[in-house]
């Protein structure tokens, strides 16, 4: 698989070209969609049409265009090959998309887009069209939480992706008229060259604006406070999952795995890392869930287990001072399958979400201490007339804890949604250094500062019968790593990679150990 290495600002070390990875989730995913995508040079012919959906525009709230719903894209624009299928848009010179839109009523709507662009594309400029009004625009360099590299000069984008997105909203208004109508977004200078790698078209209604303000700060007034999460300063995360290897010997059925699995070894273990708290790992492209979880067992019948393993891991790191959080990949809930094919989306997913949230929140109450979403930067765009879900599902994450914290992954996108306490802070690129508590633009804005890396550059141990990768960066790399974020008052996790047995490599518990005694004195 195809990784990319970038350089981390401020720490001058091997930890530079190591720290950030593209995410192994997401390349398995464009192994699957591959054949299905095209990528424009700055020479590319007119893209294919798509066979996008009539999007209903909602007059109530803000509605995104993706590319995945886009009727038809012509010119020098297509998806981007190293993502799924239309999560990204590549303009590279004169192009245009159109979308087929519904609206009840007419109505005026201001719009923002959500891209990322170079320096060599600033001044390329836009203009987006309905039956009866336009708004025209102009390209500038997008910044954000990474330190933009090469790519951010005045040369040819020559990466995977741009790393910078920012919502960007435009001057004017486009006026709707009711029924079904087309919106267009068309490139009308350079001929030639990078413009942006586009995201969404986001529409707001004008008339419903205060109604949307008022919304946004309910949120941001019924978060939790993140005070526990700061003074924890950093902990670890385990993809621990059926497809989880031992380090020696045949893997055990998952079943039998849960069985075995030493829950007080393991919370010594955790204890020796100098974690503030763990980041577990429910189901990861797959269905099964170690748990005796009625509400996921009436959609997933012999996929959960008769020990509640998660329970044993909340009493066991409890009695240390350490707190549980949960991983749930929100885009696989309900696929009956050991791997995510496809996305789950609209109102059933959402309705497994609830079920299980509030069974899990009433069954380990204070115990459970925050939640990790997965896929929320996939969901929407295959889902686009799903109702907005978010300010009910972070009611029922507070169910048995209402200080629980929780983050929705967005990955190098804006959040789509105040909803939430922290940033996810997949980190598949350099990070800036710290400025404060609180991310100030782009990506996670507003929210707790948070990142997440991988210790040695995988997130699951999948290799049979083989050691845990080396870490890719030395004990004082990570010890100044770490301090970076949590002198401004943020927080790390290390994702480790874990045996089926709860153990983890040998080198990356001397690195944890190393970076306990530095944070921990």
């Amino acid at each position: 698989m195809k990784s990319r290495t970038f350089v981390l600002f401020g720490i001058a070390s091997p930890i530079l070209g190591q720290l950030s990875k593209v995410s192994i989730t997401r390349l398995c995913w464009a192994v699957l969609m591959m054949a299905a995508m095209a990528f424009v040079s700055t020479s590319a012919a007119a893209a294919e049409p798509s066979t996008g959906p009539v999007v209903r525009v909602d007059s109530r709230a803000i509605t995104r265009l993706y590319g995945q719903t886009a009727e038809k894209m012509e010119g020098a624009v297509a998806s981007q090959k190293y993502l799924p299928e239309n999560m990204i848009i590549r303009w590279v010179g004169q192009a245009s998309m159109t979308w087929q839109v519904r609206t009840s009523e007419p109505g005026d709507y201001e719009v923002a887009l959500c891209y990322g662009a170079i320096a060599a594309a600033e001044g390329a400029k836009f203009e987006i069209a309905s039956s009866d009004s336009r708004i025209k625009g102009t390209v500038h360099k997008t910044s954000g939480m990474y330190e933009e590299g090469p790519s951010s000069e005045e040369t040819p984008i020559d990466k995977d992706y741009v790393q910078n997105y920012e919502r960007v909203r435009l001057q004017g208004v486009l006026h709707l008229p009711a029924g079904v109508s087309t919106i267009t977004i068309r490139v009308t200078e350079p001929e030639s060259g990078d413009v942006m790698d586009l995201r969404s078209m986001e529409l707001t209604p004008v008339a419903a604006k205060a109604t949307i303000a008022a919304a946004e700060e309910r949120a941001r007034k019924s978060r939790a406070s993140t005070d526990w999460f700061v003074e924890a300063q950093y902990g670890v995360m385990f993809y621990w999952e059926p497809n989880s290897q031992p380090r020696h010997g045949p893997k055990k059925p998952y079943a039998e795995a849960v069985r075995d699995f030493d829950a007080n070894a393991f919370a010594d273990m955790v204890a020796d890392t100098g974690a503030g708290y763990v980041i577990f790992t429910l189901n990861h492209g797959h269905s099964q869930w170690p748990a005796p979880i009625e509400s996921w067992e009436k959609i997933h019948a012999g996929w959960t287990t008769e020990r509640d393993l998660v329970g044993d891991i909340a009493d066991a790191l409890d009695k240390r001072r350490i707190k549980l959080m949960l991983y749930i990949a929100s885009h696989c809930v309900v696929e009956d399958a050991l791997s995510c094919d496809s996305i789950s989306s609209g109102e059933e997913a959402i309705d497994v979400h609830v079920r299980t949230l509030k069974e899990m929140g009433s069954r380990y109450g204070r115990k459970l201490a925050g939640y990790w979403f997965d896929g929320w930067d996939i969901i929407p765009q295959v889902s686009p007339d799903a109702p907005t879900p978010f300010e009910r599902l972070f009611n029922a994450t507070k169910t048995g804890n209402p200080e629980r914290i929780i983050s929705s992954n967005y990955w190098l996108f804006p959040d789509a949604t105040g909803w939430q306490e922290y940033w996810a802070g997949e980190i598949d690129g350099p990070l800036k250094p710290a400025t404060g508590r609180y991310i100030e633009y782009s990506a996670g804005e507003g929210l707790q500062l948070h990142a997440l890396i991988m210790l040695e550059d995988i997130w699951v141990h999948r290799k049979p019968n083989s050691e845990m990768p080396s870490p890719t960066f030395t004990e004082q790399e990570l010890i100044d790593f770490v301090r970076d974020i949590t002198d401004k008052q943020g927080v790390v996790t290390m994702n480790l990679g874990i045996y089926q047995d709860g153990t983890i490599g040998d080198e990356s518990l001397k690195r944890m150990q190393a970076l306990r005694r530095a944070i921990r004195k």
